[in-house]
């Protein structure tokens, strides 16, 4: 039986230090990319869901069926109805913070607004995430500035629903809906 070695020069050391430190490198930018899409991630997934259904409240929806499913914790300026994106939608806490604004067309949710407050990302990174997740989604720029974006993705029935970003330095605007 082959006994293996341990090293035992300062030359032995320094190599197995210089592979661990090699190693490091190579791990970490593929562990910093995949934390800094996390948040453009959760955004492009929640604006998906709402646009298909899988989530509630989602495009088309009635009026009072979104009070209820929101335990009455929405308010409105007379014109929109505004809501804690935490509390209409539990699984973006820890991730996204902000604010919806719900327009309702006829009884029924025609454009779900996401305002999401400390987002520091590049406008990079989160057109990536909503071409990627959103089906048929070819962002164009809508502006010079570059803080004007939009598409449209297939919705549920085989529609098209305009999606339109705007950016504005630590906050994003994400409108879902016609």
């Amino acid at each position: 039986m082959k006994r293996s070695r341990m090293p035992t020069s300062d030359l032995d050391r320094v190599g197995m230090m210089a592979v661990a430190v090699a190693v490091c490198f190579w791990c970490l930018p593929g562990l910093a990319a995949s934390t800094k899409t996390i948040v453009e991630g959760h955004l492009a997934d929640l604006s998906l869901r709402v646009i298909t259904c899988a989530t509630h409240p989602c495009l088309g929806d009635e009026e009072d069926e979104t009070s209820k499913l929101l335990a009455d914790q929405i308010v409105t300026d007379g014109l929109f109805y505004y809501s804690d994106i935490n509390v209409a939608y539990p699984e973006t806490h820890g991730s996204l913070r902000g604010v919806v604004e719900w327009e309702f067309s006829d009884g029924s949710l025609d454009v779900i607004s996401f305002k999401i407050v400390d987002f520091r990302s590049s406008t990079a990174v989160l057109i990536s995430e909503i071409e990627r997740t959103l089906p048929d989604c070819e962002i164009e720029r809508d502006d010079e500035a570059g803080r004007e974006w939009s598409c449209f993705a297939t919705g549920l029935q085989g529609n098209d629903v305009l999606v339109e970003i705007y950016l504005a330095p630590n906050l994003v605007i994400l409108e879902v809906g016609s």
